[in-house]
C-alpha cells in the first residue's frame, strides 16, 4: 500500500459531488481517508482526515456541506483550504507556534475531464501524463455519454470482497 498508493495518482472523486462552495465528501487514498471538498473560491483540494495535532478524525459524515472541519478531540478548526484557522488557547502553544505549519496534511490535486485525483507526491508528472494519450481517450468518451448532457455522479454503490487486492483477471 505504501510503495503503490503514496506513489501514484489515485482516483477520488468527480466535479459534479461538489456543486457548491463547502460541498465535501470523504474518500480514500489506498488506506488513508481524505475529505475532499470545494473551498470558497472553487478550487478543489484533497487533504488527509487526521488532525495534526492528535491524529482524530476531522469528519465523520461521508458527504454534505460545510464552512469548515473541527477536531472534535481538541477543537482545532481547519479551513476549507486545509489551512488551520482556529485552536481553543492559542497562548498554551507558546509564541514561536506557528499556525500556517499546522494545516491539514495535503494531497496534490488535479481533475482531467470533470476525474479528480491525488497523490502524496509532489514531485510526481502531471496528471495528463501520467494518463497518456490512451486513458485520456477512454475516460473523454465515457463523459461523452451524457448525450449533450454533463456526467454527474448520482449515488454510489459499495460492496468489499475479502480477497488479497493485488490479485488480477488472468488471460
Amino acid at each position: 500500500m505504501e510503495k503503490i498508493f503514496r506513489n501514484t495518482w489515485v482516483w477520488v472523486a468527480h466535479d459534479s459531488e461538489f456543486p457548491d462552495k463547502g460541498s465535501f465528501k470523504l474518500s480514500q487514498v489506498g488506506f488513508e481517508p481524505v475529505i475532499v471538498v470545494r473551498d470558497r473560491k472553487g478550487r478543489i483540494h484533497c487533504m488527509v482526515n487526521r488532525c495534526r495535532h492528535r491524529a482524530a478524525t476531522i469528519c465523520e459524515v461521508k458527504k454534505g456541506k460545510s464552512s469548515s472541519f473541527q477536531c472534535p478531540y481538541h477543537g482545532w478548526g481547519y479551513g476549507l483550504d486545509d489551512s488551520l484557522r482556529a485552536l481553543p488557547y492559542p497562548e498554551q502553544y507558546g509564541d514561536d507556534f506557528d499556525k500556517a505549519r499546522h494545516g491539514l496534511q495535503k494531497l496534490r490535486t488535479e481533475s482531467y475531464n470533470g476525474m479528480v485525483f491525488a497523490t502524496f507526491r509532489e514531485d510526481i508528472e502531471p496528471l495528463e501524463d501520467f494518463l497518456g494519450e490512451g486513458v485520456r481517450k477512454y475516460i473523454d468518451l465515457f463523459m461523452k455519454q451524457g448525450g449533450g448532457f454533463p456526467v454527474k455522479v448520482l449515488g454510489e454503490h459499495q460492496f468489499s470482497v475479502p480477497m488479497n487486492w493485488k490479485v488480477r483477471a488472468c488471460r
